[in-house]
């Protein structure tokens, strides 16, 4: 490791052993039952909203249904059209407001881009958390909820939030929950 890196080893240090196994599968599952458990409407004219997170002005969040859940499409799985009766929308909200960042992958990958040409290490820190998150190693279980909840390592978004811009005009703590909301989605879009 080098020096640059010193600072964060402690939040950066993977656990020992298959982690992904020990540690992901679990919290990914019980997040996955989770969200399955929230209320929905009835279409997407009658979402209902699931907050998550709140950061100062901003809640991340869940609109149910989403919008798979009013197109028929092939189930290559089942080999027939249906619903997706499990699809939410990730959202953001800014003082109780939609903010509108809807994205492709595409989109992510470019704000990625765009932060990695400002400062080189500060994207090798944002791949770090992103890493983390993939296999839920900053996920921790909130007792009194009794859910697990994403909290990256608040210092190395300081220092990465010191060499950057704001992504989409936000901090990069909100938008980091926001990726992991979309994640979310996508494991229980195929539950």
């Amino acid at each position: 490791m080098t020096t640059t890196y010193i600072p964060f080893r402690d939040e950066l240090a993977l656990p020992a052993g298959h982690f992904n196994k020990l540690i992901s599968i679990p919290r990914k599952l019980a997040t996955i039952e989770e969200a399955l458990s929230w209320e929905r409407g009835y279409s997407t004219q009658s979402q209902k909203l699931t907050v998550t997170h709140k950061l100062g002005e901003y809640k991340i969040g869940y609109l149910k249904p989403g919008k798979e859940f009013d197109v028929l499409t092939l189930r290559h799985k089942e080999g027939r059209f249906s619903n997706n009766q499990n699809d939410m929308r990730p959202i953001i909200l800014k003082n109780d407001n939609i903010v509108d960042v809807t994205q492709s992958f595409t989109g992510v990958f470019e704000e990625l881009q765009s932060l990695g040409r400002q400062d080189a290490f500060a994207l090798e820190l944002l791949a770090c958390l992103l890493f983390r998150a993939a296999f839920m190693l900053d996920h921790y279980y909130d007792d009194e909820l009794n859910v697990w909840r994403y909290f990256p390592a608040e210092n190395i978004i300081n220092s990465i939030e010191s060499k950057t811009k704001k992504i989409h005009g936000m901090p990069l703590s909100v938008y980091l929950r926001y990726l992991d909301a979309i994640a979310l989605n996508e494991d229980v879009k195929y539950s």
